[in-house]
Order: C-alpha cells, then structure tokens, then sequence
C-alpha cells in the first residue's frame, strides 16, 4: 500500500483482507483479534493498543517505520517467517498521530474497551477513533489558528455540488457551482482531504490538488438519504433556513461529508448547528494565480516573508486570525455588507475602545475549538476553565459596545449571550488550575460531591498516619534513616539501609533487595496501603463521572457557545482592522457601484511596512475610469516600482472590499467582480508547461474571463518568447482589452515593451504613464513616482551596470541596442508599428499586427546570413522574412 495521498474508503464500511489473513487459524488469540479489527478498516495503519504501548504489525509495522522512523522488531513467528511489529509508548499518541496524518495516512485508533483486571482471557478492544487529514483533531490542528477543512465534492450534471467543514470549529457550508467557480472555491478553502464518489474518482481528481482525496461507495451520497440525515442532525423539517432546500448536489455532499465525519470520530457533532450556502456570484473572485501574485496569506518566495495577512493581522484570539484568512478569500461583493464593515471599523477607531477591545478580548483564547473539543469528547478540565474565562469576558464587552451607532456593532453586542449558568457550573465544579489529564483527579472542587470529600480526607488523614507510623517504626526498631516510600511498582514500603539490617524486626517481610538497601512491608502498612490505594481509584474514577457530567449539562448551550465564538473572532477582526487605520494612517474609502477608480497619494501597505529605517514610501496617485482612462499603460526601467505600483491597486481594491480601510489620503472604489493578475515568471515542469506556456495560460484566462466590472492587471506579457513574437501578443492583447467590449475591464499594463506607447494615439481609452527616473552622470535615481507620458527606454543596461556584469559586456550590449533601435525606429524616433483604429473590433484569430519593413538592400542581408550555421527553421524564418519584404 502507498503511504502518500492514497484513495481509501470510509472506515469501518466495508471488510477486505488483511496481513496473513489466510493464516488466521495459525495465529495466536491476540494476532487473530488484531487481523479481525485490522479487515474492517482496510487502507487505514492499525494503532493497536496493548498495554502502555500501541502496536503495529505486518503491513503497518512497515509503513510506521518509514513515516515515524520507528525500529522494526517481530513478535514470534507465522508460515515460518517473523511477524514484523512496530510501537511507541502510548503517552507519544498525539505526536506520533500528527505525523502519521502529515505523511498522508488514515489511522484507525484501537483501544482496551474491558478493564484488563476484570477480563477474562484476551482483553476486548475495538476501533474508537479513526483520524484522516480532514478528520484530524490533534494539537498540530487544535493548536492552529488556521482551519483544517474537509470537503465532499460531487458533478451533477454540467455542474459540481461541494460542501466543506472544519470538524474542529463546527464552521459548515455547501453550494453549487460551475467548473469555473468550483476551481476558485477549492484553492481558496485548500481543504485537506476531499471526499468524492468511487463511480467520479478519475473524473474529480484533477480538482482535487494536492489534498488527500478519499473515494466513498456511490451510495454516501444518495440525496434522500443525505437528507433525511441532515434533517435529523439539525432537528428542523426543511433545509430552506439554510438555503440549500432545492439544491440536491449540495444536500448530498453535506450529507457524505457529515456521515463520514461522525463515523471517524464516533461522536454525534453536535458543534455542527447548522450549515450555510455559499453563492461565490456575490463574492469579489480571486483566482489562485492573483492570490499568489498579491501575496495574501504566503509570499512568493515561500519563506514566511511579509505578506497583506502578517501587516493586517492584529487580531488577539484564533477565532478572529481564521476570520481574517476567510475574508481574504470570502470577498464580498455587497455594498450593503461592506460599508456595515467599513461603518464599524470608523466607530473602533474612537479613542481607547479598539484598546478596551483588544485587552478584554486577549483573555478569550480559541471558544471555537473549545466547544468543538467538549461536543467530541476531547476535552479536558482546563478547556473547561478556559471557556469560563471567555464567558467572564462578555458582560465587559457588551459594556464597552453599549453606546455604539454602527448597525454592525448593535448586532454583535445584542447576538453575545453570556450564558451565567454555564459559567456559573464550571465556576462551582471545577478547580482554578486543573491538570491537562482528566484521569488522574485534582480536577473537581470541594465541597462539590460528599463521597469525593471523604475520600480526600482518607487521603490527607493518611499522610499523618504515615509520618506517625514511620516515627514509630524508627523508636520501635532503632533505626532512625528507617523511611516510608512509593512507587508505582511496589507500592508503599519501609526502607532499610544495609549497614542496618541486623535492626531489622522479624515481623517485616521482605519485598525488594537494593544494592545499598532492602525494602520490606508489614500487615499494617499493607493494610494502609489498600486502605488508601483504594481511595485514590475511586477518586480518579468519581472526579472523571463529575467531570463528564459537567460536559453533558453544558451541551445543551453548545450552539449559544458557538455564536459567541464567531462574534468574538469577527470584533476581533473589527478591532484590528481599526488597529491597522489607525496605526499606519489609512482613509475610509468610498464604495460606489459604478464610476471613477479615484485613489489620492496611495501607498503599498506591506511594502512601506517593511522599509529599511530612513526609507518612506513614496505615495502616487491613480485614476481610472471605464470612459476616459480605461486602460493605463506603464513603462519605466527596472526596479523603478512599475510592479508595486500594479500590486499596491489590486491590494488597496482588495482591502476596500474586505471592509478595510486603505493605505491613501483619499479612495474612491467602484464595486469589482474579479482582480485578475499576470504577474512574474514561473513554470509548471511537472506539467509540461514552460514559463511562456504559463503565461499564456494566465493570459488566456483573463482575456475570456475579465468583464467590465473586473480589474486587471499585467505586469508584463511576451518576456518567454523572442522580442517580435512577444512586442505583437502584448499589442494585440492591449487593443483585446481596450476594444473588446465584454472585457473591458480596468486594465495596468507595466511592461518593457516601450514601443506600445504608440498606441495612446489610437485607443482613446488608454493612458500612458510612466515611473521617473532620473539620470546624473552614469548614475540613475529612481523617483519612485508615476507620471503622464510614456517612456522610450527600459534602461536594462544601466540596471544590468549596477548588478556588476563585466565592462566588455556593457560596451557591446550598447552597440547592438544602437543596432537594433536603429532598425526598429524612423528617423524621428517613431515605432514602426501600425495600431489598430479604436473602432476596430478585432477577431480573436486575427492579431492584426503590422510592420512597417525599413528601406533595406536584401541582398546585404542574404550576404550577412551564416547559412552553414543555421538550423532548418532559422532559415525558413529567414525566408519568410525577406519574402515579406518583397511583399
């Protein structure tokens, strides 16, 4: 079996053959019970308790030493051969869990279900857990402020069905969608493992990316069944509360995704309340190329340098980081929606309340996970006091929001609930700094149950007992380093070192020999030990009945607890957002649905953050308008900012429709549907795609994407190919954009390509701008700033001088560009290029592209060709080329 991203079914559904399944009738009664656990999950490694150890075998003992670099030894022998075994101490679980999950395996956690003392024969064991990528509720996952989705992914008919939770914080959503649209959601969510039906495996797996994709029986998803289940999960008669009534796709990939997840976990996911459709046509769209390009929540270089996430990000609980994450890809498009953002985040920015906000909220941690960890029986006491603390938070909050005006922050005062009687029942059972392990007592209050009062008191009374019996013992034998220990092994004992043995009484009874003592015990302090040993278990036992009778009676304000959650993580954004404005001068824009693109002296918001000290951003100005200054179109050399310049709009665009307020003096923002970018040079070798390919693509899916409502924007397009084939993409797909009228989108074009300028004379929507530079002597200062006008050179050589290429170089690279310049330009410095009239509707077969050919001998230009070093197509180019002239 392969350990990575392997196809597997749901566990537990349907039985197949085992390790050595054929020797069963050879094998001890412990390896028989193991392969008859180990059928019923087959494609799952087998965690198999025994004793202080999880074990694995065969198959399983293989895979863990290759992932958790575990020894490999045998127990006994099976068909002549040693049956390989594997394990780790049952104290390591959790680690050795997350890395087993990590590597891309399914885990079935098997455990005692009998108590071993009271078994008779082999102890009885069964499955109790199974943990999958997307069913994962280790530290590595609880411990993250990131989401851990799982997805169920379904076609129906032309389109695709998907619905995808994170089991960890209950948040559950589902829809319908077109390829297109379902593409978008996917890298968006980027969920962990994605559940598809056996019959779609092959056809849905070139949607999944790289997330453990886990084929189910077609039957899963049957959509009555689905259902009927969903219904008796949320205990409602229809599905219209939640939208999704009519759409069947997505009420059967809940249903898959619900059913699977309750299996794994073996729990009944109350936390799951309630599920919500996701309409991705209300959204401001980003494809995968513009979140990378715009470096939201990963930078390019992959290195955790800064990115808009880590300058925005003064978020103070979980809830609120994941909240931020999700609004970058969760954009809306809603006027209505935005400006309540924007209204809210104005009225934080009131002197002392974000502060007042950000202190109260500090003391909150992750409710979410909370509640999702008690709703699956993985809590502990001190989750317990942890969710008191945050319900002591929220009568100061809703304090602190009494005098609000923004309709926003009414409804998150009025939606905080918090619950007295919750926090009233924690308050009064459990202790103030309980253990991290529920089995071991110490964690329930006294005064809280009278038999485990009593049975402290046996415990405290004996500590006395044993300091009198222990000086009794002394003056009775005359030994005065005579001491009274423990341990888990032996239990208590009187200690006796061997220079005193001679003292040692006859009614002592010898237990254990040290090399410099010997331990003995007495009928007295055995009968103590009984006495309190006993106690002590019934303790454990009884304080983890109170504890788990705690967690029942807050069940029924799980979903209370849950909506507190989320309105804390969304004024925890609120209040950073607020914290961003304020701290680095940034304005409220103005949302418009339609009109000017205004923006007053903008800045970069990451990049003026991470300037070396003595550096200020140098602001610019940007004006577009689909009527006057559609497109603009920037040039300017190397390093002079032409590509912060692209970013900087496609952020501040960004952050207006998040509800964010922008790095500028002042912002006008007209409503978009999708930012595209085109941004850099990458390949997909893994593909087959070079770097132009990919560009092209890229190219590609804006040209047949980009509507009147969108941005885009270019930074560069053609570099992968040579100068002539690339100067006429980048013509032709400047006068597409311009002239197109279903992509006329707002347009950035910073590009080399100076020859383009030409066309300002021809397209009247299109602008020219260029990034200053100016030049002293041999050295260039770049002014940082964008002005009116094009640009004539790239400026590549002086560049190319201060990365240090050799002098040699320098001089003939001058040479040649004189050459080339010389061919390319009239006499006034005019590009031979010939652009389109604007009223033009231009084909897509049809680039329309013409040059000009300069006055030449050809036969200067046969004489010069080295035909003897020329490959068959440079020849063929050559002709075609001279041909054309003549033409």
């Amino acid at each position: 079996m392969s350990a990575k991203r392997q196809s597997g079914g749901a566990g537990g559904r349907r039985a197949g053959r085992s390790p050595g399944a054929t020797e069963t009738a050879a094998s001890t009664p412990m390896l028989r019970q193991y392969k008859e656990i180990k059928a019923r999950y087959p494609g799952h490694v087998l965690f198999y308790r025994m004793g202080d150890f999880y074990e694995m075998f065969y198959e399983d003992a293989r895979m863990a030493h290759e992932a958790l670099g575990l020894a490999i030894t045998s127990r006994g022998q099976q068909g002549g051969e040693d049956v390989p075994l594997a394990g780790f101490p049952y104290h390591a679980l959790e680690a050795q869990l997350a890395r087993m999950v990590r590597a891309g395996f399914r885990v079935a956690i098997c455990e005692q279900v009998e108590d071993p003392k009271k078994a008779r024969g082999l102890v009885r064991r069964d499955v109790v857990e199974v943990v999958t990528a997307g069913t994962n509720f280790t530290q590595s996952v609880t411990g993250s402020s990131a989401n851990n989705f799982l997805a169920a992914l379904l076609r129906r008919g032309p389109g695709f069905a998907c619905a995808w939770a994170d089991v960890t914080t209950g948040e559950f959503r589902a829809g319908e969608f077109a390829e297109r649209d379902l593409r978008l959601l996917l890298s968006s969510i980027e969920a962990a493992e994605i559940l598809v039906p056996r019959s779609q495996e092959q056809d849905l797996a070139p949607l999944c990316g790289g997330a453990v994709r886990t084929r189910l029986e077609d039957w899963f998803f049957d959509p009555e069944n689905c259902r009927r289940d969903l219904l008796a999960h949320f205990g409602t008669t229809s599905l219209k509360g939640f939208g999704i009534e009519d759409l069947h796709g997505a009420q059967a990939c809940a249903g898959a995704l619900l059913s699977y997840a309750r299996e794994n976990l073996q729990q009944d996911l109350e936390h799951i309340s309630g599920i919500r459709r996701y309409d991705i046509s209300e959204n401001l769209l980003l494809d995968p190329a513009t979140r990378r390009n715009l470096e939201l929540v990963r930078s390019l270089a992959g290195d955790g340098g800064p990115t808009l996430l880590s300058i925005m990000d003064h978020t103070v609980t979980p809830m609120g980081r994941r909240l931020m994450t999700t609004w970058m890809w969760t954009v809306p498009g809603r006027p209505g929606e935005i400006r309540a953002r924007l209204d809210a985040v104005e009225e934080l920015l009131r002197p002392g309340l974000r502060e007042d906000l950000a202190r109260q909220l500090s003391g909150v941690g992750d409710l979410e996970r909370m509640v999702a960890r008690l709703a699956a029986d993985k809590a502990n006491a001190r989750d317990l006091r942890n969710l008191a603390a945050a319900l002591e938070v929220l009568p100061g909050l809703r304090l602190a929001l009494e005098d609000c005006a923004s309709s926003r922050l009414r409804e998150l005062r009025d939606e905080l609930d918090p619950l007295p009687e919750a926090l009233a029942l924690v308050d009064q059972s459990i202790v103030e700094n309980p253990p991290l392990q529920t089995g071991g007592g110490g964690m329930i209050r006294d005064g809280v149950n009278s038999e485990l009062d009593e049975l402290r008191e046996i415990i405290a009374s004996g500590r006395d007992w044993l300091r009198r019996f222990e000086q009794r013992e002394r003056e009775a034998a005359g030994i005065q380093n005579l001491k009274v220990k423990f341990n888990k092994v032996f239990g208590y004992h009187i200690e006796i070192s061997k220079s005193n043995l001679d003292k040692v009484p006859q009614r002592y009874m010898r237990r254990q020999t040290l090399v410099n003592a010997e331990r003995f015990i007495t009928d007295e302090l055995k009968g103590y030990e009984e006495k309190v040993l006993g106690a002590e278990e019934r303790i454990e036992n009884l304080e983890l009945e109170i504890f788990r009778s705690v967690v029942e009676r807050l069940r029924p304000h799980f979903q209370a607890l849950q909506t507190d959650a989320r309105k804390l993580g969304e004024l925890d954004l609120m209040a950073s957002l607020a914290e961003c404005a304020g701290r680095y001068g940034y304005c409220k824009p103005v949302m418009v649905e339609e009109g000017e693109f205004h923006l007053k002296a903008a800045r970069h918001p990451v990049v003026e953050r991470v300037l070396p000290p003595g550096e200020t951003f140098v602001p610019n100005d940007v004006v577009l308008s689909g009527e006057r200054e559609q497109l603009l179109l920037i040039t300017g050399p190397n390093m002079a900012g032409k590509s912060t310049y692209l970013r900087m709009v496609g952020l501040i665009t960004l952050m207006a429709h998040m509800g964010s307020f922008v790095p500028a003096e002042q912002a006008t923002i007209p409503l978009r549907d999708q930012i595209f970018t085109r941004v850099g040079a990458s390949d997909n070798l893994a593909r087959g795609e070079s770097t132009f390919l990919v560009e092209m693509n890229e190219a590609a899916f804006i040209l047949n994407n980009a509507t009147p409502r969108s941005l885009v924007l270019l930074d560069e397009i053609g570099r992968g190919t040579s100068t002539f084939d690339g100067l006429s993409l980048a013509w032709a797909i400047t006068e597409y954009l311009h002239n197109h009228p279903e992509s006329r989108a707002l347009t950035l074009f910073a590009t080399h390509y100076h020859e383009l300028v030409n066309l300002e004379h021809s397209l009247v929507r299109l602008r020219n701008y260029n990034i200053v530079v100016r030049r002293y002597g041999d050295r260039m200062v770049f002014t940082r700033q964008v002005e009116p006008g094009g640009c004539s050179h790239s400026y590549g050589i002086d560049v190319a001088r201060m990365a240090g290429l050799p002098r040699p170089v320098l001089d003939r690279a001058r040479q040649v560009l004189h050459q080339l310049e010389s061919q390319e330009y009239t006499s006034d410095l005019t590009p031979r290029l010939q652009s389109l009239p604007a009223a033009a509707e231009p084909r897509v077969n049809e680039q329309l592209l013409l040059f000009s050919a300069p006055d030449q001998d050809l036969r200067e230009q046969l004489r010069q060709a080295d035909v003897d070093r020329m490959t068959p197509l440079q020849a063929m180019e050559l002709l075609i080329e001279l041909k054309r002239q003549l033409d």
